[in-house]
């Protein structure tokens, strides 16, 4: 027969049982979120980073861009200043051709 104190001791060590696989099941649990948080924040890290990066790649790209329309058009106002002034040149050269007419015109004239 079982005496009262084999069935308490037996419910004893069916609770303490218990209670040990209840915490070890909550150890691998808290294990598992340790891990699984750890992973979540590296991944979110490495986004961040990834857009980080590409944020400044984007913006080296439109310093590039900026650079290149600001090339472009110094050239072409220099080029536009350069056709100017050989206008005004060449205005300059008919003047004086012009000029130099008249005056052999007045020449002639005179004689």
């Amino acid at each position: 027969m079982i005496t009262s104190r084999a069935v308490a001791a037996r419910s004893m060590t069916t609770s303490a049982s218990l209670a040990i696989a209840t915490a070890a099941v909550a150890a691998v649990a808290a294990v598992a979120a340790v891990a699984i948080i750890t992973t979540f924040l590296k991944v979110e890290k490495t986004q961040k980073a990834e857009i980080a990066k590409r944020k400044e790649e984007e913006e080296v790209e439109k310093r590039r861009k900026k650079g290149k329309e600001k090339t472009k058009r110094k050239k072409k106002e220099k080029k536009k200043k350069k056709e100017e002034e050989e206008e005004e040149e060449e205005e300059e050269e008919e003047e004086e051709e012009e000029e130099e007419e008249e005056e052999e015109e007045e020449e002639d004239w005179r004689r």
